[in-house]
């Protein structure tokens, strides 16, 4: 895989509560595990959750892909995807239990893993799942963008569907109806992604879109055909509108990407 990761905190913040994840199992192969996470909670709650999430599910993934090889699969894929999410909120509820410090903390996620490469249709993709849980994105950007996962936020769902949260105000205070972290049983919305070799796949934590539009987004990555070169500017055009938010950006590749003409 070609990919590129950056994060960056909020100017007027002393921490930062986003962690970015990228990492093939063997590289030069179009495998690999492309993760990013925000904290949410009090000072350095946070960050401590988003790095505990991180560290705890993306190893995870890797080491499952390299065991899988070639044989990994969708419905493999999205067992070891679940598992993974599942003990990362067992775990970070264990680990917050007993912090008086720390009460609304947790983390979104958004997750792509790429199993390999697969014909589909007559056509060699790289298969490919993507997972989220509250509003973290995936987007695939080829001439159009397109959002791949919907936000978990309380205002596209009714209460009713996430009773009994622990940190409910924390939770209404970002509008989020989902987080790893302050109730048993989360559920992350799982979908199948035929990667085809003119598309790119950017995965973003909420302050990239509260800073950019989706043309602006576009525009950039759209156009630019290095990953490294296209998170940078990401980065840059939100640090000209003043970094209100911690920011995090993965733009992923095929190695034979082309794009479309």
């Amino acid at each position: 895989m070609k990919y590129s990761a950056l994060t960056e905190r909020a100017i007027r913040k002393g921490s930062n509560d986003d962690t970015a994840y990228a990492a093939e199992p063997v590289p030069g192969r179009d495998q690999g595990v492309f993760l990013v996470c925000k904290g949410t909670g009090p000072k350095n709650a946070g960050a401590f959750a988003s790095a505990y999430v991180c560290n705890t599910i993306a190893p995870r993934l890797i080491d499952w892909l390299r065991g899988q090889g070639a044989d990994a699969s969708y419905q493999t894929g999205e067992c070891a995807l679940r598992t993974s999410i599942a003990d990362a909120n067992e775990g970070l509820r264990a680990q917050l239990r007993d912090r008086i410090d720390m009460i609304g903390s947790g983390a979104v996620i958004a997750i792509a893993m790429v199993l390999g490469t697969k014909d589909e249709d007559k056509e060699r993709v790289a298969q490919t799942l993507v997972a989220n849980v509250g509003d973290c994105r995936v987007y695939a950007i080829g001439k159009k963008m397109t959002s791949i996962t919907d936000d978990h936020s309380l205002s596209a769902c009714n209460p009713s569907d996430a009773p009994g949260l622990e940190g409910v105000d924390q939770m209404r205070r970002l509008g989020v109806a989902k987080v790893l972290g302050m109730t048993d049983g989360v559920e992350p919305a799982l979908h199948r992604v035929a990667l085809r070799k003119h598309i790119k796949l950017l995965l973003c934590s909420p302050g990239v879109t509260l800073h950019l539009k989706d043309e602006e987004i576009l525009s950039i990555v759209g156009t630019e055909h290095d990953p490294e070169s296209a998170c940078r500017n990401i980065m840059k055009a939100c640090a000209d509108r003043g970094t209100a938010d911690d920011v995090s950006v993965i733009v992923v590749q095929r190695e034979d990407f082309a794009p479309s003409q």
